[in-house]
């Protein structure tokens, strides 16, 4: 007699896809801001459940941020923010006015950039339930953390690049505020 193998599905054995996760995601019936981060930069989508699968409504990264002037990390905190900011207008146009969080598989860290783009797209006017304790604070948003830890900062690797630019990493918080304003106003 055969012994019959149960199969997993294909994405949950690669470790891509948390299924208890997705499935409570989808009883939502609501769009899904769908965050990714990767070591260069940070990626979002709004995403809509449908009977052929996902459908990808609109997107973001934060290489956007070039087009405004951006020229600092692409991956950093501030660059979240203004990427949520981005992608708040987006939604706004579109006439979408909730979303709910889908981090995948990212552990949810309180602070964090994921958690930084989230302010953004609630600062935009996209409502996303969310905790107000897991937004990082105001002085992370304008970058006064990276300025901080540049000054201190022990090896000339460190900032390396900022510097073989002529980028100012105090001026940072200044540059977040102008963005800031100016993609609000969008």
């Amino acid at each position: 007699m055969k012994r019959l193998k149960i199969i997993a599905y294909k994405r949950k054995l690669k470790h891509k896809t948390d299924y208890r996760k997705r499935i409570a995601l989808l009883a939502g019936h609501m769009p899904r801001l769908v965050v990714r981060k990767s070591l260069r930069k940070i990626a979002v989508q709004l995403v809509d459940f449908g009977a052929n699968g996902d459908k990808v409504i609109t997107s973001s990264s934060s290489l956007e941020l070039k087009k405004h002037g951006w020229k600092y990390s692409f991956a950093n905190l501030p660059a979240a923010y203004l990427t949520g900011l981005l992608i708040g207008n987006k939604a706004s146009k579109l006439n979408i006015k909730k979303a709910i969080l889908d981090l995948g598989l990212s552990r949810s860290v309180p602070g964090s950039s994921q958690y930084a783009l989230v302010r953004g797209a609630i600062d935009s006017g996209l409502d996303v339930p969310c905790s107000k304790d897991v937004l990082p604070d105001e002085s992370r948003i304008l970058g006064k953390h990276i300025a901080e830890y540049s000054k201190t900062a022990a090896s000339d690797k460190q900032f390396s690049y900022y510097k073989k630019e002529g980028l100012s990493i105090a001026d940072m918080p200044k540059i977040v505020e102008n963005l800031k304003s100016k993609l609000v106003k969008n």
